[in-house]
């Protein structure tokens, strides 16, 4: 049995202490707060239409609020946070059971600690940190129950607890059925010259068809038909143009590529590209096949879907999946280098130079991770960095402490989520806007100023102080004042013009 050397548990140690710092002070943004809602609210939890999130992922986030003396904001990422130390502590195990050496094993860990997507999404409540686990998992599993030991055709434990995760994963998370697509498939090759493997693969195919099949028909097909999840990512789709597929695939694959690799590796993917290519040609070759389904399979798969109009290839957090395969190829490249690096130069240390590298890429990605959960926020939040990005319960207090029962309160549309979750009774006249009931804010916000005798209160983010709500407000013969401001967040005092033209 392979031991784990010291290395691993400072890499472990590294991603656990750079996804759990702060964990507690960061408040939910607004896509967090309506996860988080619907998550108090189980009785909503089959309303697919409205609400595009796995039904598995809510249950088990329902379940973790339960969890005793743990803030709200860190009891709801527990799924996010477990599935993103898992798969840090996963990578090595794959590398190994895939026949890598230990530097492979050890950089390919130390980079799945640091990258910045796994770390980011490890802390935010949202299933993609799942994506990537299941992407460790399922190869390691069918490797092990297909490749292992041919003699058996399949372990029965490990095409058990195969078959688990293939049932498990339609309802927990959406972008893992390109890479088990991908597993199977490799997996099908290997049935296919190795005929006692057929029967258990046809098992582990039917059993993923019937789940799969179970989840669309009762939620992914109202979830994706939706007119507004459609129109939200009708300009990211890559369409077919005048039924020239190929050259539409070929586009889709290359966005594929375009978007995967700087979202794996920030500043370094020309670089990571080369080391990619490096060690798909150096691995070890009896699993380079299933490492290559998993990467360049994938690809194609997630790229064929593009090109149906079926997935987006441009929002990078919908390509998670992609992030183990890129980490464990690039590793091996690195490997490589250095132990080219240690025969050039004649000197045997320097091969465990590429653990050293990728450590001290980790690190340094880390180190910008924590650096930036301190420091003042830029104007326009940049998502895949920066930690708060909304902050909305501090202009709640404000608001409860200065406005009076009787004056009117409303939320902006992308800022009423949070307020449900966070305003704990307080203000309770508030209009609460939101997504579902003002897909127009205009009409909502006008009727509810007509309503304001004296003074009002506006919640809103600061990315919605825009000139046009100032201006209809205005027009609606009031004047306006920042009364507080947050991370993020903006709390406005409006008071109705007097005839004279000043506010009393």
């Amino acid at each position: 049995m392979w031991r784990t050397p010291s290395w691993l548990w400072l890499a472990l140690a590294a991603a656990a202490l750079v996804r759990v710092a702060w964990l507690a002070d960061k408040p939910l943004w607004r896509d967090e707060a309506w996860v988080a809602v619907l998550a108090r609210d189980p009785v909503r939890f089959f309303d697919p239409p409205m609400r595009p999130v796995p039904v598995g992922f809510l249950a088990l986030t329902a379940l973790a609020l339960r969890v005793p003396a743990l803030p709200a904001e860190v009891a709801l990422r527990l799924i996010p946070l477990a599935a993103g130390l898992a798969t840090v502590a996963l990578v090595p195990v794959l590398a190994r059971a895939l026949g890598a050496r230990a530097g492979t094993a050890s950089a390919a860990t130390w980079l799945a600690a640091g990258m910045p997507a796994l770390v980011y999404y490890s802390r935010e409540l949202k299933p993609y940190a799942l994506d990537a686990l299941v992407a460790v998992v399922v190869p390691w599993l069918a490797w092990r129950a297909f490749a292992a030991d041919e003699r058996r055709g399949g372990g029965s434990r490990d095409e058990l607890a195969l078959a688990t995760v293939l049932v498990l994963s339609p309802w927990l998370t959406f972008g893992t059925v390109f890479a088990i697509a991908a597993t199977l498939g490799w997996a099908g090759w290997r049935a296919w010259t190795h005929p006692p493997a057929r029967l258990p693969w046809a098992r582990l195919f039917l059993v993923y068809a019937l789940s799969f099949g179970a989840a669309y028909s009762l939620v992914l097909r109202d979830q994706s038909a939706h007119p507004r999840l459609r129109q939200y990512a009708r300009r990211d789709v890559v369409a077919m143009q005048e039924r020239v597929w190929p050259a539409t695939f070929a586009r889709a694959a290359a966005r594929y590529v375009q978007t995967a690799l700087p979202y794996a590796f920030p500043g370094l993917a020309l670089p990571a590209a080369a080391l990619v290519v490096a060690g798909a040609l150096r691995w070890p070759r009896p699993s380079r096949g299933l490492l290559l389904w998993q990467s360049a399979g994938t690809a194609g798969l997630a790229a064929i879907a593009a090109t149906l109009g079926q997935y987006v290839l441009t929002r990078s957090r919908l390509l998670l999946f992609a992030l183990p395969a890129l980490a464990l190829l690039a590793a091996a490249g690195l490997a490589f280098t250095a132990e080219m690096l240690a025969r050039w130069t004649r000197r045997p240390w320097a091969a465990g130079g590429a653990a050293a590298l990728a450590a001290a890429v980790a690190l340094a990605w880390s180190g910008d991770a924590l650096a930036r959960r301190v420091a003042p926020q830029p104007r326009v939040p940049a998502y895949f960095r920066y930690d708060v990005l909304q902050d909305v319960e501090p202009v709640i207090a404000e608001a409860a402490r200065r406005a009076a029962p009787s004056e009117p309160v409303i939320t902006s549309r992308y800022s009423g989520e949070q307020f449900r979750f966070y305003a704990r009774g307080r203000l309770p006249q508030t209009f609460i806007c939101t997504r579902t009931n003002c897909r127009d804010e205009g009409p909502p916000m006008r009727a509810w100023l007509e309503g304001v005798t004296d003074r009002g209160w506006m919640i809103l983010l600061a990315e919605e102080d825009r000139p046009w709500r100032r201006q209809a407000v205005v027009h609606s013969g009031f004047d306006v004042r920042e009364a507080a401001a947050g991370r993020g967040t903006r709390l406005w005092e409006i008071r109705r013009v007097a005839a004279g033209g000043a506010a009393p």
